[in-house]
């Protein structure tokens, strides 16, 4: 009686078993393009989200150069400011030409690598802004029924 009883629990679970296999074989025979178009997605993803960090923290580093360089502009500015101030009619035309001379090319300078690290910052800020749109896409992708258990 229990030699019986086991015998129908094992052909049960026999028929369990090749239920569910089969219906495995279905979806994965139906939803390998799904599955493919997740990968994919989650593979565009991942290197946006990578290429979003790596730019973060050069823009990162940009900025304080930036700020670095506006403060010693700033500097150099109130160094003329004084200059100026501290020529008055004492001091002969030609030394405050010089003097301005030597100012305006200070100036020029900083003035350049300003707008240097300006044009990096940009690049640097449309490249984050464009890792933001792949990993929009990547978000839509889980949004239309990609099967979001397969990313474990």
């Amino acid at each position: 009686m229990v030699g019986e009883k086991l015998a129908g629990i094992s052909s049960e679970i026999s028929r369990s078993t090749e239920k569910i296999h089969n219906r495995e074989k279905y979806i994965s025979v139906n939803h390998r393009d799904k599955v493919e178009r997740f990968r994919t997605a989650s593979g565009k993803y991942h290197a946006a989200k990578a290429r979003y960090e790596a730019h973060n923290s050069e823009v990162e580093t940009y900025a304080r150069a930036l700020a670095e360089l506006t403060a010693e502009f700033e500097k150099l500015k109130r160094r003329v400011e004084e200059k100026g101030s501290n020529m008055g009619e004492k001091a002969t035309m030609t030394a405050m030409k010089s003097a301005m001379k030597r100012m305006k090319e200070e100036i020029g300078v900083y003035n350049i690598k300003c707008a240097i690290a300006e044009i990096r910052l940009q690049e640097l800020t449309e490249a984050m802004q464009n890792a933001d749109v792949a990993e929009k896409f990547s978000d839509n992708m889980d949004t239309v029924g990609v099967l979001p258990a397969v990313r474990q």
